[in-house]
């Protein structure tokens, strides 16, 4: 697909009737680098045997939580937090909706608590530490 050039002079506003909003731009870059530097200052690693997969596009992350649509009637459940990239959009997207956090590994269910140490004592997120998949059957 290929970009159209912009004519000299032009501007970035919207045309006639329509409206536009400038995109909302992440905290951090996010990046690999970034969430391996977390885990090593946290003592923790992937696991394999916990088939563990990290989100790090900070942009992606935006995109779910404005989609969640979340209310002060609404309880989220994460499932899976890993480091937060999601959880921290999720808690600002929605300010009063409330969060349940369901992590596996000891290691990152510590991690969060020390991230989000504030929103989980004004009672906006919870950390369970235990296998979902457990209650299946």
């Amino acid at each position: 697909m290929r970009r159209r050039r912009r004519a000299p002079g032009a501007s970035d506003s919207p045309p006639a009737g329509r409206s536009w909003r400038p995109p909302q731009r992440p905290r951090s870059t996010g990046g690999l680098q970034e969430l391996r530097d977390l885990l090593e200052t946290h003592g923790a690693r992937p696991r394999r045997t916990l088939g563990q997969n990290f989100l790090i596009d900070p942009n992606f992350a935006l995109a779910v939580a404005r989609e969640a649509c979340a209310d002060q009637r609404t309880l989220a459940i994460e499932v899976g937090p890993g480091a937060g990239a999601l959880t921290r959009p999720l808690l600002d997207a929605s300010p009063e909706a409330r969060l349940l956090a369901i992590e596996l590994d000891p290691r990152l269910a510590s991690l969060l608590r020390s991230l989000f140490a504030g929103e989980i004592a004004a009672g906006r997120l919870t950390i369970l530490e235990g296998d979902v998949l457990a209650t299946k059957h």
